[in-house]
């Protein structure tokens, strides 16, 4: 336990007198801990003044890179003050300027001479855009951003200045782009840039070059904006077609695209071409789809991938197949009017094809066709209520809709004696076998020749065909071995009924005697009704 300080010394302490006597000196206070608070408060100073050093510099910098862009011409961004250090105000800035250059509408509808000012001093502005994001390269080597400007705006600079060294210090601008595109893969900028600059000097290009032109191609126009705007400059500079369609996706968009050009070109047989290449296209884009739709069946979302076929689908045979899986595979429901409108079409060629041989689609498709269009013209709505089996609202139809011998239903007319044709066709097979059919040759050949005498506007057989027709289609019979012959005539009774009628008119007109021939003005087509076994 250390000693207590005698009383004597501590008040000699206090008083600030010398030490007491028989005591030893107390030690000088040291000067190091104030020199040590001295460093400390400078170097804290010192770094409270950097960061306001460093905005000051930023601020002017902005400022200066603003008024810079302004003298220019060039709308500066508003990102430029948001940049946290001058070379991010040096990069905005400079890619500011080369996006302005690259601006078709720049120098449009310019005199020449105010073209090639305007040019000399673009190349200028973008020798310094190409010093400013070099500068800002060197300070960060992983900005791909500032590759790609660098290497963009050396190109166009000497481009624009019909600089040799384009052609021979070819590395100064290829080398920057190449960098770029290997920091940055997944976008697609300075790739657009030099498959732009390579379309340029295509003529100049070594063999090599070429080759590796038209894989940089291939990659760049899976982009659709990129395609957009670098296919037209591809397909002036290629030789052949073949080697112009190389490069181009297998997409229908690309195709549709190329058709577009071709129309505009009125090169016909390239379009002919592309629009091969289309349907391909879109057959093998349907049939993945559709895979796809099938594998989802499950899911929420494949009620719409399965109408989004069905759609996309265009009216034809080479479709049906698509088509057909795509309206049967889809679950039920109600569609868009949109939608209903773009199966309509579809709607209307199956109809045209039911009325002239066979309906292509089968009849759980037809109806799912037909259930899914809305708002139908009243004599597509009746034909597609004859074909789906529901004939009462066919007559509903016809009878609300139909006038006395109209030309707009006679489609569904025709259809409706094909199809009563074929049902008692049927009937008739099985009732009386091949020898049926081979007995009534005779009968069929004078069905027609009394069907032909209708048509050149006697009359009587044209009165005696109705009259068949009608106890036809009552389910009456017209004789032994008729019910088929009967209504085998009745498309003809359809088509002879409008031209007997002229041609009564016209008789009348010129022998000023003969009655009309034709049915009378009060009878309508709507009485003859169809009734299915």
């Amino acid at each position: 336990m250390p000693s207590p300080v005698p009383v004597a010394q501590r008040a000699a302490v206090r008083r600030g007198s010398p030490h007491a006597p028989g005591e030893p000196p107390p030690a000088a206070p040291s000067s190091l801990p104030a020199a040590a608070r001295l460093a400390a408060a400078a170097v804290a100073l010192a770094l409270a003044l950097v960061p306001i050093v460093r905005q000051r510099a930023l601020a002017a910098r902005q400022v200066q890179m603003t008024a810079w862009l302004a003298g220019s011409g060039v709308p500066p961004p508003r990102e430029i003050e948001h940049e946290p250090d001058p070379s991010r105000v040096d990069l905005r800035a400079a890619r500011a300027s080369l996006a302005a250059e690259l601006d078709p509408a720049r120098r449009s509808d310019l005199p020449p001479a105010e073209e090639a000012r305007q040019r000399a001093e673009g190349s200028a502005r973008l020798a310094t855009t190409a010093r400013l994001a070099g500068g800002a390269l060197a300070e960060r080597p992983a900005a791909w951003e500032a590759a790609m400007v660098m290497g963009a705006a050396t190109y166009l600079s000497w481009s624009q200045a019909r600089d040799l060294r384009l052609f021979t210090a070819a590395p100064a601008w290829e080398r920057p782009l190449e960098t770029a595109i290997a920091l940055a893969p997944g976008r697609d900028e300075a790739a657009r840039l030099l498959a732009g600059a390579y379309l340029e000097l295509w003529p100049v290009l070594s063999p090599a070059k070429r080759d590796r032109e038209r894989r940089l191609l291939a990659s760049v126009f899976s982009n659709p904006p990129a395609f957009a705007s670098l296919i037209g400059p591809w397909l002036a500079t290629a030789a052949t077609r073949e080697e112009a369609f190389a490069p181009v996706p297998r997409t229908p968009e690309a195709w549709a695209k190329l058709q577009q050009i071709y129309a505009l070109q009125a090169d016909w047989q390239g379009y002919c071409e592309a629009r091969e290449r289309w349907d391909l296209a879109l057959q093998a884009s349907l049939t993945s789809r559709l895979a796809a739709a099938e594998e989802r069946r499950a899911s929420s979302d494949a009620r719409g991938l399965f109408l989004e076929v069905a759609v996309e689908a265009r009216p034809g045979r080479r479709y049906l197949g698509l088509l057909g899986r795509a309206l049967e595979d889809c679950p039920p429901g109600s569609v868009d009017r949109h939608t209903a409108e773009l199966l309509e079409k579809h709607l209307v060629w199956t109809l045209e094809r039911c009325r002239l041989d066979r309906c292509p689609l089968s009849p759980r498709a037809m109806r799912r066709l037909a259930g899914f269009c809305r708002d139908l013209d009243p004599r597509i709505d009746a034909m597609a209520a004859l074909i789906t089996g529901d004939p009462t609202r066919a007559e509903v139809l016809e009878r609300t809709y139909a006038t006395d011998w109209s030309e707009d239903w006679a489609s569904y007319r025709l259809l409706k004696a094909k199809l009563l044709t074929e049902r008692n066709d049927l009937g008739e097979r099985g009732e009386h076998g091949e020898h049926g059919d081979r007995s009534d040759h005779g009968d069929r050949s004078e069905q027609a020749d009394r069907g032909e005498r209708a048509d050149r506007g006697e009359p009587a057989d044209r009165k005696a065909l109705a009259d068949r027709h009608e106890r036809a289609a009552r389910n009456e019979p017209a004789g032994p071995g008729r019910g088929p012959q009967v209504v085998a005539g009745a498309s003809q009774l359809l088509a002879g009924a409008r031209r007997g009628g002229a041609g009564g008119e016209r008789r009348r007109g010129r022998g000023g005697g003969g009655a009309r021939a034709g049915p009378p003005r009060g009878t309508p087509m709507a009485g003859h009704r169809l009734v299915f076994p």
